[in-house]
């Protein structure tokens, strides 16, 4: 347009409204771009690190202005958030501050963060954060409460099986203790049936020979009565002078010996018959098969209480001799 020629305000108005509409947009343009170039940024030095010889990566970020730090965070921006649309609306400055969060609580939070300032976003963050590891901690605690009362409940089954097999070996004992004694119990009473048997039977053979001891000395006796009276016969006939075969001393002879048989056989015959003697004769008997239990039982026995088992029986031996008048001189 020439100089000094006057235009509508019209017109100029609209050619001031045409430039702010081009400057908006070439500035939203070059938001849009340095936002994107995060992302073009971050690609292209992942794919740097991996081409770069070992032990030099260092130094091609310094060549190129990078640190280390902010590389890395470039990278995490292009890995985490490039490929989510969510993310492109934010600036490089809020995405770094969201790198500490984990991929799923970003985006929980993206829509709160759009209009924050970085101050901001890194207060919240740090809330986030806190609750997380406050969260972590408490799930830590409950799991250790957990295992604590897991364990406390597998050593109460441990002790509790461990009381019922000691239970079951002290009751397995137990019977094994009833059962010897049970056999003991049964051994001693068939020994005692079989004994008292015996002493029935010896006492019926012993008075079966009492009878026969006194019917013998009855019988003996008679006979001793018959050849004494015979012999007295014979005395008077040699008196009279009817028999003369025996001389007197003959007769005193014969005499003599009939009466040593008779006093021989009337001995045996009391011995015999004596009923002391024959209930002492069962007695020892009977003693004689205790004495029989007695030792075997001793096989039975602990070998260290022998001795002192021992030692009983020779007392009650000892203090029976004694008691009868054997023990002495």
């Amino acid at each position: 347009q020439p100089v000094g020629t006057l235009r509508s305000r019209d017109v100029i108005g609209s050619e001031i409204e045409t430039i702010k509409a081009n400057a908006r947009s070439v500035l939203q343009a070059c938001q849009a771009y340095a936002k994107n170039a995060c992302f073009e940024i971050g690609m292209r030095l992942l794919e740097a690190k991996k081409a770069v010889e070992h032990g030099e990566y260092m130094t091609w970020l310094d060549i190129h202005g990078y640190s280390e730090q902010t590389a890395n965070n470039l990278i995490r921006i292009y890995q985490e958030m490039g490929q989510d649309e969510a993310f492109w609306s934010l600036s490089y400055t809020q995405m770094v501050e969201l790198l500490p969060l984990a991929p799923e609580k970003r985006k929980e939070i993206l829509p709160e963060v759009e209009d924050m300032s970085k101050r901001e976003i890194n207060r919240l963050v740090k809330q986030l954060k806190a609750a997380e590891e406050a969260k972590k901690a408490a799930e830590e605690a409950q799991k250790a409460a957990e295992d604590a009362l897991e364990d406390a409940k597998l050593i109460g089954q441990e002790e509790t099986e461990k009381a019922l097999a000691e239970a079951e070996e002290e009751l397995k004992a137990a019977e094994e203790r009833y059962d010897a004694l049970h056999k003991d119990y049964t051994d001693a009473w068939a020994a005692k049936t079989t004994a008292e048997a015996t002493a029935k039977r010896e006492k019926k053979e012993a008075s079966a020979k009492l009878k026969e001891a006194m019917d013998f000395l009855g019988a003996e006796r008679e006979k001793a009565e018959a050849l004494d009276a015979r012999v007295k016969e014979l005395e008077e006939q040699i008196k009279k002078g009817e028999k003369r075969d025996l001389t007197p001393a003959e007769l005193a002879a014969i005499k003599r010996e009939a009466e040593k048989d008779f006093a021989a056989k009337q001995a045996k015959a009391q011995a015999l018959a004596d009923p002391v003697i024959v209930e002492l004769n069962v007695q020892l008997g009977e003693f004689q098969r205790v004495l029989a239990r007695v030792v075997d039982l001793f096989e039975t026995v602990k070998p260290e209480m022998l001795d002192d088992l021992r030692d009983k029986v020779k007392g009650v031996i000892l203090s029976a001799i004694n008691a009868s008048g054997f023990g002495g001189a």
